[in-house]
């Protein structure tokens, strides 16, 4: 009686070849999201900088700008609105004005800040 031997996989082979699959896998998603979340932090940061520097520049560009010690507004850029809040405080013993502005997501001050920038002006 002969015997033919067959080849191919055993189940124990396949089942870790499978196993070793789900985890490369399973990292590779984790990677993915991580790299998903940071560019969509960079994204919401750097929008939030365009608003504080335009929002700054329309205050430098006002006529008696500095007068009062604070102003707001709200601005839609990229399909989402943001708002953004300007305090305008006296730098120290010079004639120069600080001029310190915060970004918000939304349409108003909630929570903490997405971004803040502070700029002087005379």
């Amino acid at each position: 009686m002969i015997r033919s031997r067959q080849s191919g996989f055993s189940l124990l082979e396949v089942l870790f070849a499978l196993a070793v699959l789900a985890l490369s896998m399973s990292g590779a998603l984790y990677v993915t999201s991580t790299q998903l979340n940071a560019q969509y932090y960079l994204q919401q940061h750097t929008v939030a900088r365009w608003v504080a520097e335009n929002a700054l520049t329309q205050i430098r560009l006002q006529p008696g700008r500095l007068s009062g010690a604070s102003q707001s507004g709200y601005v839609e850029q990229m399909g989402e609105r943001w708002f953004w809040k300007a305090l305008v405080t006296p730098a120290g013993q010079t004639s120069l004005k600080r001029i310190e502005v915060s970004v918000f997501k939304g349409s108003k001050a909630t929570g903490s800040s997405v971004y803040q920038l502070t700029g002087f002006d005379r």
